[in-house]
């Protein structure tokens, strides 16, 4: 909100308010943090002694050139959710599999397998990404690395059939 202390509005020498309004932050821009000591992180302490005070109240302090670092901050969590995901995936894979190559073959697949969903949906004419897009690469990951176990089981049962079929 504005205007900032000393200003009578917004438009009041606005460029300097900006230029104040960006210092709050240690890296300008959409990945910056608030600095320590700076009225930010005062409101967020004041919200949290009030949240802590009482239980019912919860505070959302998102706005401004606040929004896109919180944007950014939980992106980036959830970003390495996914990563975390995958990597586990691939490491069982290959535990299970016994061959990087097989594993990194089909961790493409599978990654490959969701870059072509998500370009068949915007050929398609759909220009939306909403939270459930975001959910759809664990599916393709559960979906993809289940094809892949059962598709080296059925070749490694193959070695106990006659030889007309392995």
């Amino acid at each position: 909100g504005g205007p900032l202390p000393t200003y009578d509005n917004i438009t009041h020498n606005e460029e300097e308010q900006l230029e104040k309004y960006a210092a709050e932050y240690k890296y300008p821009g959409s990945f910056g943090s608030p600095t320590p000591d700076g009225w930010i992180v005062k409101i967020q302490d004041a919200i949290a002694a009030a949240e802590k005070e009482n239980s019912d109240i919860k505070v959302y302090f998102v706005g401004g050139q606040n929004l896109l670092p919180r944007m950014f901050q939980g992106l980036f969590f959830d970003v390495g959710l996914a990563l975390f995901a995958i990597a586990l995936v691939g490491a069982f894979m290959w535990l299970q599999i016994g061959s990087v190559l097989l594993c990194a073959c089909g961790m493409f697949q599978i990654l490959a397998s969701f870059v072509l969903t998500l370009s068949t949906w915007k050929l398609f004419g759909n220009g939306s990404f909403t939270f459930m897009h975001g959910l759809v690469i664990y599916i393709i990951l559960g979906v993809g690395a289940d094809d892949i176990f059962v598709f080296t089981d059925a070749w490694k049962q193959s070695r106990s059939q006659t030889a007309s079929i392995s």
